[in-house]
């Protein structure tokens, strides 16, 4: 087969080489669409160490099953995939608690480094095992599909960084990551979002894709231009995207008192940081590595459906109605209001039971409860629910009022303090699309 081949620092080869063999366990997937990640770019010219030649690139890709092993079931020759970029074993702690970027064995597909080489999809075939494959929808193209690794990338970041809905978010580096990032981060709920980059084309991309606010960082102190631009100077939540020492020192000097700094930018192998300021002022500061897995199915759900029930006879909450419609067009999903709670359940990937403001007349919280669970058991909405359903219940279960195990009797059905009904709408989806 044909293989385009990393040979030396800024060195390309086009080469003939063996198609490889898929053992028991894996499969062989003819190559249908790659694309050309920022770790590959910088691999290419040596200063990284994680593109060790020779070694064929490639881990953002989609293709068809060629051929499978002798013990693989989950997909058949002919089908339409796609896989994440972490081969990852399935059997350590990491990967039993789902953390399968983080696996004590992991390797990157086109990656190479002193300790692993995982040949990559910059070739007319790649070998990966089964369980790292996600089978594509018709609606899915090939070169939409390769897209789903970085966009994975962007999601994961955004899924374990704290974000409050209304917060002010930066990222820094307009790149595809940033970007991906940058709407992961809208999903979850921010507010405004800023992006800092040194280029005039990337930043007006990222406008174009949802940036409420766009600040060359190299014509001028980053912070006053925030200041200008929003009225303060600092965010809620800082991204860097960069992976450079001033970009991550401008990202920490960006990021508020007690805020929250996450760093996705892989590019330079050591830097020094300021450490008295980190702790003077008392930052989290967490790194973002590759994908948990579970992103690449939200480009497997396609066509989302979340439902918004509340009990007969009443109207759900009009400020939770426009949350969802807003996140519905972001996200792509559908959305729909129901009085009929066994009817929402039906085909429903999500349910916000709008029981609070629904029953909020009745001022004793012990009849609240009781009304929820009429609502909930009687109505059948958790148990007419499909199996992988999140149902949200937005109840009054602050201020000493127990939540007994009887009232959810779904591993799915989680119940919502009052008080957090404004947020939790737009968080819902993005946790069930990262199931």
């Amino acid at each position: 087969m044909k293989a385009l081949v990393h040979t030396a620092p800024l060195t390309f080869e086009l080469r003939d080489v063996p198609i490889p063999q898929p053992q028991d366990n894996e499969v062989l997937i003819r190559v249908q669409a790659v694309g050309i990640c920022g770790s590959d770019v910088h691999g290419y010219t040596g200063n990284t160490g994680r593109r060790i030649p020779p070694i064929i690139m490639g881990h953002e890709a989609s293709g068809v099953v060629e051929r499978v092993g002798r013990s693989v079931t989950s997909v058949a020759p002919d089908e339409r995939v796609t896989f994440d970029s972490t081969v990852y074993c399935n059997e350590c702690p990491a990967c039993r608690l789902g953390h399968v970027n983080l696996c004590q064995t992991r390797k990157i597909i086109g990656v190479s480094t002193p300790t692993f080489r995982a040949e990559g999809a910059m070739a007319e075939y790649v070998v990966v095992p089964s369980w790292i494959i996600h089978k594509l929808p018709a609606a899915v193209s090939f070169e939409e599909a390769a897209m789903i690794e970085p966009a994975g990338v962007g999601m994961h970041a955004a899924r374990i960084t704290p974000i409050d809905v209304n917060d002010v978010v930066i990222v820094v580096g307009a790149g595809q990551i940033g970007l991906l990032t940058m709407q992961g981060a809208k999903i979850k709920g921010a507010g405004t979002l800023v992006v800092m980059d040194v280029k005039e084309d990337r930043l007006a991309f990222a406008k174009k894709m949802g940036a409420d606010v766009v600040i060359n960082s190299g014509a001028g102190d980053p912070a006053d231009a925030l200041q200008k631009a929003i009225g303060r100077s600092d965010a809620d939540v800082v991204f860097e995207a960069v992976g450079l020492e001033a970009t991550v020192t401008m990202s920490i000097r960006l990021t508020k008192l007690g805020g929250n700094l996450t760093l996705i930018g892989n590019v330079t192998p050591k830097i020094q940081v300021n450490l008295q300021e980190i702790i003077s002022r008392e930052l989290t500061i967490r790194g973002s590595a590759a994908i948990a897995g579970v992103p690449y199915m939200a480009a497997v759900k396609v066509g989302l459906n979340m439902k918004i029930a509340t009990p007969k006879g009443y109207e759900p909450d009009k400020e939770i109605v426009k949350i969802a419609k807003k996140f519905a067009k972001v996200s792509g999903a559908g959305i729909e209001i129901s009085n009929d709670p066994k009817a929402a359940a039906r085909g429903a990937d999500v349910i916000y039971t709008d029981v609070w403001v629904s029953m909020g007349q009745e001022k004793n919280a012990s009849v609240r409860l009781a009304a929820f669970k009429n609502f909930q058991i009687n109505d059948g909405l958790v148990k007419s629910a499909k199996k992988d359903c999140l149902v949200m219940h937005c109840l009054p279960a602050h201020r000493g009022q127990e939540i007994t195990d009887s009232v959810i009797d779904s591993k799915n059905s989680v119940v919502y303090d009052q008080a957090e009904n404004r947020m939790h709408v737009q968080k819902a989806v993005l946790l069930q699309l990262l199931k």
